[in-house]
């Protein structure tokens, strides 16, 4: 089963003329596919598919059981689309925060850790702050081999909305944790967050995080259009999927992470685009970009 090459079509336009048609930029993508484990076969095909046609550098995926990406990279390396590495949180039972990335664009400078294993993160209703622990890991992006990009990237998986103000006041907590993590514990200047937030924007449990965009320290609400939805609910959805970036990174990114829906993607087979969201996700995919462009970091969008 192959998918027409159509989203690199739609996302084109994000990269700046000068860099067009060459390998001086990167892609990251967050997306939650939906329970995903290396039972169906089918279904294990059909993603190697879907991220052989994105060809993004690294994505960062929720909802995956353990080794659920190690067969869908061994397929692309197998049809050489890239020599992709998988990595995994090891909180979240079936449902885990998990990074694969392209080892010709990025390579691992350190191993794959989860933020605050070592501690007991409770709020004051008595539940964990983290069911599924933030990924990290500390990349090095060979865009210009005499000019590497460092970067540090967490990929995140918050509380769902189930059970309201306890589910609030889990996200809270972890939102003051990642925020204590940002000003005294990271060691790059460029920084990004990325993932399935589960809450919008506007919520009172980001006030820790928009508190830090306010004195200039990074890039949240500003970088994350409201407008755009990134989980679809019936006919209605909102915009879950967030991304933080420090200033530094964002000095060298695109002005905003953009929502890329399926239904923008004019795919020939209609079947085919049910079937992808049927089986493998939601409706939407959320890139970023990032361009290594004159002095400056990494671009996004």
């Amino acid at each position: 089963m192959s998918i027409p090459n159509k989203i690199t079509e739609l996302i084109g336009d994000l990269v700046p003329d000068e860099l067009q048609g060459t390998d001086r930029y990167l892609d990251i993508i967050t997306w939650n596919i939906k329970f995903f484990n290396k039972l169906d076969r089918e279904r294990i095909n059909l993603l190697a598919s879907i991220i052989k046609e994105i060809n993004a550098d690294i994505f960062v995926l929720q909802e995956v059981s353990s080794d659920a990406l190690d067969p869908v990279a061994e397929i692309l390396r197998d049809e050489r689309a890239g020599f992709y590495e998988t990595a995994y949180g090891k909180s979240g039972g079936d449902i885990r925060v998990a990074f694969l990335y392209n080892t010709e664009k990025v390579s691992a400078k350190e191993n794959i850790t989860e933020l605050f294993k070592d501690e007991t993160l409770i709020t004051s209703n008595g539940k964990k702050a983290f069911l599924r622990l933030p990924l990290h890991r500390y990349f090095q992006a060979n865009v210009i081999a005499q000019d590497p990009i460092d970067f540090e990237l967490v990929g995140l998986h918050m509380k769902s909305q189930r059970g309201r103000n306890r589910s609030l006041e889990q996200r809270r907590t972890a939102a003051e944790r990642l925020v204590r993590w940002i000003e005294r514990e990271t060691y790059d200047e460029d920084l990004i967050i990325i993932g399935d937030w589960n809450a919008t924007l506007d919520k009172p449990e980001w006030a820790s995080i928009r508190e830090l965009e306010e004195s200039n320290q990074l890039k949240f609400a500003d970088f994350n259009p409201s407008t755009e939805i990134s989980h679809l609910y019936g006919r209605t959805g909102s915009r879950l999927d967030l991304i933080v970036v420090s200033t530094e990174a964002e000095a060298a990114t695109t002005d905003v992470a953009q929502v890329i829906s399926w239904n923008d993607i004019n795919l020939r087979d209609m079947n085919l685009r049910n079937i992808i969201k049927d089986n493998i996700s939601d409706s939407r995919i959320k890139p970023i970009r990032m361009v290594r462009h004159r002095r400056t970091i990494l671009r996004s969008s």
